[in-house]
């Protein structure tokens, strides 16, 4: 099988997440759909422990005590990354965008690094969209919500 399907099966997954994991049944899931490298970027450092060793991630770090994105990420995705989904944004964002696969893909549901400042940070690495065949999609959950009965089924036992 080719190495663009294989990733699809057992994705290196990057999943940034945001002060409490707002929604740990995303991490859950994540987690049964059978990615190989479960790695979760946190605002949170007590969060890791919990992640580690409750929910089997490979890997958790807290992306404000990073001092080098792309080090960390060369530590934690030394294959490179196949789904990341976003929702911190800006030079976290970018240095993703660096260790992205080819053909991977990149769920954007916010840019939490971004909502204060008052001058935004541009991503200036977009052409690694076009080299690596990168899909990049935003959503806004909303958008969803006549899905979620269907959802409710499927992660409720």
């Amino acid at each position: 099988m080719g190495e663009r399907y294989q990733s699809l099966l057992h994705p290196e997954l990057l999943v940034s997440s945001l002060v409490s994991l707002q929604r740990p049944q995303v991490v859950t899931l994540l987690g049964v759909q059978g990615a190989k490298n479960l790695m979760v970027q946190l605002l949170v450092s007590s969060l890791v422990d919990f992640l580690k060793n409750k929910l089997g991630f490979d890997e958790a770090f807290n992306y404000k005590e990073e001092q080098d994105y792309d080090a960390a990420l060369k530590r934690y995705f030394p294959d490179g990354i196949d789904i990341y989904f976003d929702n911190v944004g800006g030079k976290m964002l970018e240095a993703v965008l660096n260790h992205m696969r080819l053909h991977g893909r990149v769920a954007v549901c916010g840019m939490i690094s971004q909502y204060s400042l008052e001058q935004l940070e541009g991503v200036h690495n977009l052409l690694n969209l076009l080299t690596k065949r990168i899909h990049m999609e935003g959503f806004i959950i909303s958008d969803q919500y006549h899905i979620y009965p269907k959802f409710r089924k499927m992660v409720v036992l």
